[in-house]
């Protein structure tokens, strides 16, 4: 559908309406046309849409689209129309009974919420595009670093959990009275060994690294300690590196799952992780080393915290004094999260150590 400059606004409505009217059933489709149809009409200047900008930004708004109700906003600034105040409260989820949209090619029920994220996702790159003038020998050098990035591994998972996975964390698992969560990472394997009293985890005998006692408890939001709770604990070498990962570790190493006694404590002896860069041989640190971004991430411990009848916690604990704590490549270091160590001497073979602590809290299921 197109209308000339000389066209009108009112022209351009009666036009849409049928079309808009087909897609009645279609809530999300049906407020993302009247949205794009109203940009086109302010930009050509065929009058003042207000009423179906009002209408679509409430929609997206409810949606929890905040992108396309923030363009919504703007257009109506632009229009000289009194910009609704934004409205408050939680989120409200896509209704996908009205986004049951039909392929067109095998007429079989699509995933709505696939298919409203996908539209957003390709739009969103669409507009990139057209604001930074993407060349085609850019859009190519783009599409081989992106075969690249495929062929090599993790390097996909990697490049998500560098500049994506800590927003997911945030929008996922908001603060509610409990631990605060973190990225998991790439590195995560299930079914670590299941250690025995006391709990050290599985390092080389030569482990390089000051030694680290890590102690705590697990509870509930009322401060109940939680028995038998499960730790599942993972972390790099003092080079970067993770077992499983790299060759040339032994299996598991620096990996391991507890349990906490009838008191909800817990304690192990590991090495204290340093910070690492990310492996930069691959299509992320190719990408970082154009942004000149450095590839550094603070040292820290994985944890994966569960307990019947309460959320499953995945976290990361992080160093005081660490100097990447304030430029981490992924930007997941959550102050909560940071932790003192201390210097101490065993009482037994007079060797000093570093003690940490932290009491994990988890909110019910």
């Amino acid at each position: 559908m197109s209308f000339g400059r000389e066209g009108r606004w009112e022209e351009a409505a009666a036009a849409f309406a049928r079309a808009d009217e087909t897609m009645a059933k279609f809530a999300w489709m049906r407020q993302h046309a009247r949205r794009l149809v109203a940009e086109v009409a302010l930009a050509e200047g065929w009058g003042e849409p207000a009423r179906w900008l009002r209408e679509a930004l409430a929609f997206f708004e409810g949606c929890g689209n905040e992108r396309i109700a923030s363009a919504c906003r703007s257009l109506l600034a632009r229009s000289g129309t009194a910009v609704p105040r934004r409205r408050g409260g939680a989120s409200v989820p896509l209704d996908l009974r009205a986004l049951n949209l039909v392929h067109e090619r095998s007429e079989k029920m699509s995933n709505a919420r696939l298919e409203a994220i996908f539209t957003d996702v390709v739009t969103s790159l669409q507009r990139i595009i057209a604001e930074h003038q993407v060349t085609s020998d850019e859009y190519r050098v783009a599409t081989e670093w992106l075969t690249e990035a495929g062929n090599q591994g993790y390097e996909i998972p990697l490049l998500l959990d560098v500049f994506l996975s800590p927003t997911v964390d945030d929008i996922n698992f908001a603060e509610n009275g409990g631990t605060e969560s973190n990225v998991e990472g790439p590195f995560y394997v299930a079914e670590a060994p299941l250690l025995s009293r006391p709990y050290v985890l599985p390092q080389r005998d030569d482990e390089p690294g000051d030694i680290l006692v890590f102690s705590g408890r697990v509870l509930a939001g009322d401060g109940t300690p939680l028995p038998g709770a499960m730790l599942d604990i993972w972390h790099a070498t003092s080079n970067g590196e993770y077992s499983r990962f790299q060759p040339g570790l032994p299996d598991y190493n620096l990996r391991g799952r507890l349990s906490t006694d009838e008191d909800g404590s817990y304690e192990f002896r590991t090495v204290v992780p340093s910070p690492y860069e990310i492996p930069k041989t691959g299509a992320t640190g190719k990408l970082l080393a154009g942004l000149g971004r450095h590839a550094f991430r603070p040292g820290h411990i994985h944890f994966k915290v569960s307990c019947q009848g309460f959320r499953l916690l995945t976290t990361q604990i992080y160093f005081e004094g660490d100097p990447w704590l304030g430029s981490d490549v992924a930007g997941a270091v959550k102050p909560s999260l940071v932790i003192s160590l201390e210097k101490r001497e065993s009482a037994s073979t007079q060797l000093p150590y570093l003690a940490g602590s932290y009491d994990f809290v988890l909110t019910p299921a």
